[in-house]
């Protein structure tokens, strides 16, 4: 007869989840809090980037760490632009209107499209993105802290 309180088998992705909550809860500072996550969600999840960004449209201003690293160049080139229009993101949008946290993407009937916003003339489209899933994590009032 099974143990009823034995531990169940976990999956590897489990197991490997719970190896990056570990690491993450024990980096020293936020640029490594935000490598560690991008590097362990793209493990565990296959997507071409993941990145990290808090973004603040009221003032202008986004962070972010990309991993698969696009350069310093490529931030110096669309950082400018993010910060311009990163509200006609829909996810921004939907994730400040309502402190949503679950994973969503662009065409979710929650979200909308982003096509034919200036944001992704410029920055989505010149870097062949044309579908984007993230989530947000708890931030305070007029930020939006995800992974994307």
């Amino acid at each position: 007869m099974p143990n009823p309180d034995a531990t169940p088998p976990q999956a590897p992705d489990a197991v490997a989840a719970l190896h990056l909550i570990d690491r993450i809860a024990a980096a020293p500072d936020l640029n490594t809090y935000a490598r560690l996550t991008c590097e362990g969600v793209l493990k565990l999840i296959p997507a071409l980037s993941v990145s990290y960004n808090e973004l603040n449209p009221a003032a202008g201003r986004a962070y972010g760490v990309v991993v698969r690293d696009p350069g310093p160049g490529w931030f110096r080139t669309y950082r400018p632009i993010l910060e311009a229009h990163q509200d006609e993101n829909p996810l921004v949008r939907r994730y400040l209107a309502t402190g949503d946290t679950r994973v969503l993407g662009w065409g979710d009937p929650e979200v909308g499209t982003i096509t034919g916003t200036t944001l992704f003339r410029e920055f989505y489209r010149p870097n062949n993105i044309y579908s984007q899933m993230g989530l947000a994590l708890p931030a305070p009032p007029g930020v939006v802290i995800g992974i994307v």
